[in-house]
């Protein structure tokens, strides 16, 4: 043999050993490998396409009959066709191509684990499929479908190292029942990011979330117990097109962190959530709704984001601190209780109590708001002990009530900041009436019992003594709850008897009221208190004195104009007064040189008045204000309306509702 011939046989065989050692790569194809009958993974006679061996990494698997591991096996895609069963006896299948169960076929976890593992391109999964452990072990760039339409059972771990992308799919469902591990108890761990569209947590399972971001696109239901780690958290987002989502369930949910996504997603709560992280956010065109339950905050928690905040109940656990939002980012709505037995640090937000039923600030500690809002409709008990302050404002337009014992001078609702500065007067009570109740209504439009048309000062007191007896009585009212025309110096405190009649008291002293004034105040030194509950307003005349029904305006086809009005009731009414203007910045002109006469002063029973203005000033919308005079000749406007003249368009009416 010549040198030549022998160094290329030398080479051949050389190339030839190295490509059994897999040291170069193999011209051999990857099989499709079905089985041919029952049997073990692992022998030669259950399968048929794999070149009379048995599957590996490479290898496609179709599976129609009983297959069984007996060590850990790999392939490239695997399929269970209706006839098929893979069972896996508590061994590693680890798969790096598609797996496929939609067909109707049968496997067992046993137990065991399934690793997905592609090291390029993509993996997916389609059929309804019960795992024990799975392994999401992904090269960088590799995506994992869950699939669409499925239902994925997890009874053990999930682990989801930081390589790859994990594909929510298209409506489906990921749930954890941790039945293959003891006391039910699994995990989703791994630094990479678990992507779902809803995920649920079985009843009677246990699951710790650890590692990488959660994000749910759908809903999340947790029948069990739930929580994360210091280093994981949760959000909801709209990645599947879902922006509606719900966080629901019977069981324990305990949260790291949380965030609401951009896109105008909603977070609904049906159940009680804590979080015991850094960060609860809400993306600035995002809601988070808390329905009617609670949110307990059991670490130090910052609010962030401009989204909308609409609590239910609020809960800060003791030691903990809760951040409010930054001072533009919006406001805090809290539609029930708030119970803070740590730290409240507001940042000058605004938190707003809205609800429907009576709320209550509580807790073991001392909530400092920035600015604090009732609004129109909510009722707010707030303690006498740790009252809550406001570093800046107190807008009471509902109700605010608190319980006091009176054996002395006492203030109720005397809200102040944490420096001290005066933010909002209730009322004084001095006297000994036992455990009593103050309730404040501020900036109403009317009181109870008092009838249309009447108009108190804008607040509205109720008192609910322990005992009946005399208390020195200070109602403090603010200068925006005047009415217009109404003069500090001559109002009245009027009482409800409860038969549809009123009490006139006159105070024993009216302090002055000016432009921006909180302390006004009226007080009456001897105010008898029975049982049950006292109202009262503050007024010139008789809440009483005049219930109207309508005042309305319309153009006359003839020229001018015609007023009307009706009466319901005329208690303590002399007369009436008329005013017109036709434009804003002009002073009211009084019609009448004489009072319109009510026919039966002081009478129950009401009337109809009517007016013809024969010659209005010129303009196309003329105003008239109508006013009402008592027996003491006390005036006080009732009602304006507006007529239109649109002389070109005769005939033409135009009727406004009382003003009130």
């Amino acid at each position: 043999m010549s040198s030549h011939r022998f160094l290329l046989f030398l080479l051949i065989a050389i190339t030839g050993l190295m490509v059994v050692a897999g040291i170069l790569p193999s011209s051999v194809h990857a099989a499709d490998c079905a089985t041919a009958q029952n049997g073990d993974w692992n022998d030669p006679n259950t399968w048929t396409g794999c070149s009379g061996g048995t599957p590996g990494a490479g290898d496609n698997v179709s599976i129609s009959h009983t297959v069984t591991l007996t060590q850990n096996e790999s392939a490239a895609n695997v399929t269970i066709n209706a006839s098929g069963t893979l069972n896996l006896a508590g061994y590693t299948l680890d798969v790096k191509g598609n797996w496929d169960n939609s067909h109707g076929g049968t496997f067992n976890h046993e137990n065991g684990t399934v690793q997905f593992s592609a090291s390029s391109g993509s993996q997916s999964l389609s059929g309804d499929t019960t795992f024990c452990d799975v392994i999401m072990d992904l090269s960088s760039y590799v995506t994992f479908d869950w699939g669409s339409n499925t239902t994925t059972v997890i009874a053990g771990n999930l682990t989801k190292p930081s390589g790859g992308t994990l594909n929510a799919g298209t409506n489906t469902t990921v749930r954890f029942t941790g039945a293959c591990k003891p006391n039910n108890t699994a995990a989703i761990d791994g630094g990479g990011a678990k992507r779902f569209v809803h995920l649920e947590i079985a009843s009677g399972a246990t699951v710790q979330h650890s590692g990488g971001g959660l994000y749910v696109f759908g809903d999340f239901t947790n029948d069990g117990v739930f929580s994360q780690s210091s280093s994981s958290g949760i959000t909801f987002d709209d990645d599947a097109s879902l922006t509606s989502h719900t966080l629901s369930g019977s069981g324990s949910t305990t949260l790291e962190s949380l965030y609401v996504g951009g896109g105008g997603n909603t977070l609904t709560a049906q159940a009680d959530v804590t979080i015991q992280g850094d960060n609860f956010n809400v993306a600035s065109d995002s809601t988070f709704d808390g329905g009617s339950h609670t949110v307990t905050f059991d670490g130090d928690t910052s609010l962030g984001g401009a989204g909308a905040y609409n609590f239910h109940n609020v809960v800060i656990n003791s030691g903990k601190t809760l951040n409010g939002k930054t001072a533009g980012d919006g406001v805090i709505n809290v539609s029930g209780d708030w119970t803070n037995n740590g730290t409240f640090t507001h940042n000058n937000s605004q938190v707003t109590f809205d609800g429907t039923s009576v709320q209550t600030i509580g807790g073991s500690a001392t909530t400092t708001f920035y600015d604090l809002v009732v609004n129109a409709g909510a009722i707010v008990d707030a303690p006498a002990a740790n009252q809550p302050l406001a570093d800046n404002d107190v807008a009471n337009n509902g109700e605010m009530r608190q319980t006091r014992s009176v054996g002395g001078a006492t203030s109720f609702l005397h809200l102040t900041s944490s420096s001290a500065a005066d933010r909002y007067f209730g009322m004084d009570l001095d006297g000994s009436v036992g455990s009593t109740e103050a309730a404040i209504r501020g900036n109403q439009d009317s009181c109870p019992n008092v009838p249309a048309g009447s108009y108190p000062v804008k607040r509205c007191y109720a008192i609910t003594p322990g005992s009946a007896g005399a208390v020195t009585a200070k109602f403090y009212y603010e200068y925006g709850e005047l009415r217009s025309g109404q003069d500090p110096a001559t109002l009245f405190v009027w009482k409800d008897n409860g038969d549809g009649t009123w009490t006139k008291i006159t105070p024993d002293s009216r302090s002055a009221c000016n432009t921006d004034d909180i302390g006004c105040s009226v007080t009456v030194n001897s105010l008898s208190l029975g049982t049950g509950v006292n109202r009262f307003v503050l007024a010139h005349t008789n809440p009483q004195a005049v219930s109207m029904a309508r005042f309305e305006g319309q153009w006359l086809p003839t020229g001018g104009a015609l007023l009307s009005w009706e009466t319901v009731s005329e208690f303590d009414l002399l007369g009436f007064n008329l005013y017109r203007r036709t434009s804003a910045a002009q002073p009211w002109k009084k019609l009448n040189d004489a009072l319109i006469l009510s026919p039966s002063p002081g009478s129950s029973q009401g009337r109809t008045y009517a007016w013809r203005d024969i010659d209005p000033s010129e303009g196309a919308r003329i105003a008239y204000r109508l006013e009402w005079v008592d027996m003491n000749g006390v005036a006080s406007p009732v009602g304006e309306a507006q007529v239109v003249n649109l002389s070109d368009e005769l005939p033409y009416r135009g009727w406004l509702p009382m003003l009130r």
